[in-house]
């Protein structure tokens, strides 16, 4: 077996788009192990590139479901509706500081190598607070 693409990540490897776990009853696992043995490794690369944008998407899903949690789409619609001018400047503030936030985040992981990523949850909430 010949891989064109093989991209480490957490729990195992991404070759050329197919997750295979790092486990020895894996037959695919045991392919890569044994490519990866004939020092073939080399030749394949780690996209880093593809992490952080993997990982910006679960951010910016993350954001989203924070704020569709607090503020669903049809309570923001009656808040607007109602015109209570304290309850729309607290939805502003608390759908504001998300999205500062997940830009913050994003800034952060443009500086992660790629072990930094695979280690990075999004969706830790001590990366919310």
């Amino acid at each position: 077996m010949n891989f064109k693409k093989v991209i480490k990540i957490k729990n195992g490897f991404l070759a050329d788009g197919m997750f295979v776990p790092e486990s020895n009853f894996n037959r695919h696992y045991c392919f890569l192990k044994e490519w990866i043995n004939e020092n073939k490794f080399l030749d394949c690369y780690q996209d880093l590139e593809f992490m952080r944008a993997k990982k910006i998407s679960s951010i910016k899903r993350e954001a989203k479901n924070k704020i569709a949690t607090k503020y669903p789409a049809f309570k923001q619609t009656n808040i607007l509706m109602s015109q209570d001018t304290s309850q729309i400047n607290d939805m502003n503030i608390f759908i504001q500081t998300i999205r500062d936030q997940s830009n913050l985040l994003e800034t952060q992981i443009a500086d992660m190598d790629l072990d930094q990523l695979n280690n990075f949850d999004p969706t830790s909430d001590d990366n919310w607070s």
